[in-house]
């Protein structure tokens, strides 16, 4: 599809309640180069721009409006060793750092399970309290098979834990998505 068709489709979408034109995948950044020319092009015509990443590829970010990271926990994983868990945590860390380096609006979202360690998710508070002015989505996951939700006494035992580091930036958030059974 050439460019100019892409931008007819855009335009065609486009309602009076558009918030920014959103980047999700898949992993967008994969194809960095790509999306920085739609993006350049979307900022010329007044859009604004949402990216939705894992966080894998820090080098790759420039400037959105928008941009939501997800921190991967260990026990998200099946199987991971450990340090291809800390590459992966440290790539999630810097690339929320180049973002807000940017002066994207940035935050990073976490899925929490019955299982997760609140000094974990505490210490990522405080990674991010590092960097600077950042907001943490907390989201219980959705309960699938031998996966379970936390309760809500720990959700609001992390929120506080992270409160100590990002005070009042930290949210509830839920999977949207998959309450709604579109994924």
């Amino acid at each position: 599809m050439d460019t100019d068709d892409k931008f007819n489709i855009i335009d065609s979408l486009k309602t009076p309640d558009l918030f920014a034109v959103s980047f999700t995948g898949g992993e967008p950044l994969l194809y960095f180069k790509e999306l920085k020319e739609i993006v350049e092009i979307l900022k010329d015509k007044g859009y604004k721009t949402f990216l939705e990443s894992n966080g894998m590829f820090p080098d790759r970010v420039f400037y959105f409006d928008i941009a939501s990271i997800d921190i991967k926990l260990r026990e998200h994983f099946n199987n991971i060793k450990e340090e291809e868990y800390i590459k992966l945590y440290r790539n999630e860390i810097k690339t929320i750092k180049n973002l807000y380096n940017l002066n994207s609006a940035v935050y990073a979202k976490i899925v929490i399970m019955e299982n997760t360690n609140i000094n974990t998710v505490k210490e990522i508070a405080k990674d991010l309290s590092d960097i600077g002015d950042i907001t943490l989505c907390i989201q219980p996951v959705t309960p699938y098979g031998y996966i379970k939700p936390p309760s809500k006494r720990k959700l609001f035992e992390i929120m506080g834990a992270c409160g100590e580091y990002l005070k009042d930036n930290v949210m509830l958030t839920i999977q949207m998505h998959k309450y709604l059974g579109v994924l």
